[in-house]
């Protein structure tokens, strides 16, 4: 990834488009582009991916989850995870499963059943 996101590394940051992983999961692209000092935007439609996305962003590359941080380019925000028990169970069944074995510090298993639809 490294090589990938770091092809025009000659380029003025502020000429280069941010890097866009539509499908970040675990966040790998978004460590790469972070240490490269590249803008990035990571989107993913599992608020289990976000979660574990965020922790490793916080990990690996010592940022933090803060709005004015990230208003300045030294943060990052999550935005639109469910934040209410109603807005949770319109999610499917797993993410609910997933969601809590995260917020209690655990890491979630990924079952027969998803890994045939994968």
């Amino acid at each position: 990834l490294r090589s990938f996101l770091g092809r025009d590394e000659g380029k003025a940051q502020l000429r280069r488009p941010p890097h866009l992983d539509a499908f970040c999961g675990c966040g790998t692209a978004l460590v790469a582009a972070q240490k490269l000092k590249r803008q990035w935007i990571g989107i993913d439609i599992s608020p289990t991916a976000c979660r574990v996305m965020a922790k490793r962003l916080k990990k690996d590359c010592g940022l933090k989850e803060d709005e004015k941080l990230w208003e300045i380019g030294r943060g990052f925000v999550v935005r639109d995870l469910p934040k209410t028990e109603e807005e949770l169970r319109k999610y499917p069944p797993f993410e609910f499963e997933n969601w809590a074995v995260v917020a209690l510090g655990g890491i979630p298993k990924q079952s027969a059943s998803r890994r045939s639809r994968n």
